[in-house]
């Protein structure tokens, strides 16, 4: 894949992303977003959110307008790139699930932080469950092993941020777009089932 410019003209503005050949919908998307709002809202040295990223928006070659966005493969709370590709990925991963299973997605940011049970992290056999937020930047978003027996302690537990998860568990990541209540069963790697807060199942991956 190749990172290519990704372009198009709006209220007599040129708009532009840098992004993956192969992400030419989820590009175009973006920049008929960025479009559609009031000149002066996306000027140069503003923000713009479109989905679960926060976007900045920066002078381009040629008086072009375009978008930087968090450095997912690094630290994106401080670091920014114009390849925008990570974010746009992720975003047809959610669009995607939620099109997929038919479930109402909810909101969530890159910058939302999951709290994780270290024995979850590298496995593929999880769950996710989507409890009530408990402060400010806050998913919501617990990941557990499977095979828990105890409560964890606050030794079992660490930080993650949403966009972490896009880079470890990408067959996963589009079910976090799934509203408070949710509860996600992940064998293999893969999604098995989700269900709500009252355990009712709602959707089962298909039979292979």
């Amino acid at each position: 894949m190749a990172v290519v410019w990704h372009e198009a003209d709006h209220g007599g503005r040129h708009l532009a992303v840098q992004a993956h050949d192969v992400l030419g919908p989820a590009a175009q998307s973006l920049l008929s977003y960025v479009g559609s709002l009031p000149p002066e809202t996306a000027l140069p040295g503003a923000t713009v959110q479109f989905g679960w990223v926060v976007f900045d928006v920066v002078d381009g070659p040629g008086g072009w307008v375009t978008l930087d966005a968090p450095d997912l493969r690094g630290d994106a709370l401080t670091e920014r790139t114009s390849d925008v590709s990570l974010p746009l990925l992720g975003l047809t991963e959610l669009v995607g699930f939620a099109q997929r299973t038919g479930l109402t997605p909810g909101e969530v940011r890159f910058d939302h932080t999951v709290l994780a049970h270290r024995d979850a992290l590298g496995s593929e056999d999880v769950y996710l469950e989507r409890l009530e937020p408990t402060r400010l930047g806050d998913s919501g978003w617990y990941l557990g092993p499977n095979d828990a027996r105890e409560q964890p302690t606050a030794d079992d537990l660490v930080i993650r941020h949403v966009w972490q998860l896009l880079l470890e568990l990408p067959r996963v990541f589009g079910a976090l777009a799934l509203p408070t209540g949710s509860l996600v069963v992940v064998k293999g790697g893969e999604i098995l089932t989700v269900a709500d807060a009252s355990n009712t199942e709602l959707w089962r991956a298909p039979a292979s």
